[in-house]
């Protein structure tokens, strides 16, 4: 049987070698786009957690500022 790259052969059959290494292309490309992601999803975590110590800090530094206006009344 002659080879083609086709996804059917020249009777109509599907060439099954075609379609899996088409799909194995897709695969590997949503895994590549999927590493990615997981960095980037990672670098907004960690952008996360310095910003909600960040917010503590501030609200810390006003609670207090509050704390001392109340006191020397």
């Amino acid at each position: 049987m002659t080879k083609y790259d086709d996804a059917q052969t020249i009777t109509g059959e599907v060439n099954i070698n075609y379609v899996l290494t088409a799909y194995s292309k897709k695969l590997t490309s949503i895994m590549g786009e999927n590493i990615l992601l997981q960095a980037k999803l990672s670098e907004v975590e960690e952008q996360n957690i310095n910003l909600t110590k960040e917010i503590t800090r501030l609200n810390t530094k006003v609670n207090n500022g509050n704390s001392n206006k109340t006191k020397k009344k």
